[in-house]
């Protein structure tokens, strides 16, 4: 199967569509809209501060799984519904405005919430009350979440993953619960102990990236790595320029695509190879 083939479903719908429209976006957004014949052909339409988005300052596009459609802007989370918006603002006490906000990142749990992280910074914004938590420690208290969070992931599960001030990363399971201590962290960066800035999962495989490029994989049925992979290294400290990892995302067959911020790269889990986007 051809990778850019298998990856065209998955990156369309979870990733493609978002960074494109971030890309195109001089003064808003912009949304694609499948041909019904199938032909694969998608139009594109923009969406800007006339058609009800709050500003044009986009930090990211999600898809919620209720099928609405998050747009997070500096001022506020615009809820779009295919014809119109609904703005809710944040309190810039809570979460002071910063013009560089470093990577945002979405998530969303299953209890009717999305997780809204930036670098320092993690709130919540509950569907039902439409509503933004800004004292997280409750939520997670009511999950036997109790230490110091430097971090949160959540998995596709439902599942948190918590990297504590320390780096150590733990797991508190949808349906297992309690906490599981998942990595001590021994990974050494530059800047001392290697932190997870991105966990992606498919069944009990769980892939985590780390800030020094190295990937490990970790099976949730024995709890244990199974694999640790280096080969991220030398591909990203050989590129002229610096780039940051943005999103990893599980491939039909299995492999991952992980998406720097100045490069893409597919990671055959099988032969455990990494190839840049267009190499043959």
């Amino acid at each position: 199967m051809d990778a850019l083939s298998s990856y065209e479903e998955i990156a369309m719908k979870k990733y493609l569509l978002p960074v494109l429209s971030l890309l195109l976006a001089g003064a808003g957004a912009h949304v694609a809209q499948g041909n019904p014949q199938g032909t694969g052909e998608y139009t594109f339409r923009a969406i800007n501060v006339s058609d009800g988005l709050s500003d044009s300052e986009i930090r990211s596009i999600n898809y919620a799984p209720n099928g609405l459609v998050c747009i997070r802007t500096s001022r506020s989370l615009n809820i779009y519904n295919g014809a119109s918006f609904t703005q809710y603002y944040y309190n810039y006490e809570a979460v002071p405005y910063n013009e560089n906000t470093g990577v945002q990142q979405d998530y969303f749990d299953g209890e009717g919430r999305m997780w809204l992280k930036e670098t320092d910074k993690l709130w919540v914004f509950d569907f039902e009350s439409g509503e933004f938590i800004y004292d997280i420690a409750p939520l997670l208290a009511w999950r036997g979440i109790e230490i110091s969070v430097k971090s949160l992931f959540v998995d596709e599960s439902g599942g948190y993953w918590i990297v504590d001030p320390e780096g150590r990363l733990y797991l508190n399971d949808a349906v297992a619960g309690g906490l599981w201590t998942v990595d001590d962290n021994t990974e050494i960066s530059a800047d001392g102990r290697a932190m997870p800035v991105e966990i992606t999962d498919s069944g009990d495989l769980c892939w985590i990236l780390y800030d020094n490029h190295i990937l490990k994989c970790w099976d949730r049925s024995s709890r244990s790595f199974t694999h640790r992979e280096s080969a991220l290294v030398a591909q990203v400290t050989s590129l002229p320029w610096a780039s940051t990892p943005r999103k990893v995302e599980v491939a039909p067959e299995g492999d991952l695509w992980i998406l720097y911020s100045q490069a893409l790269y597919r990671y055959d889990t099988t032969t455990h190879t990494v190839q840049t986007q267009g190499d043959s």
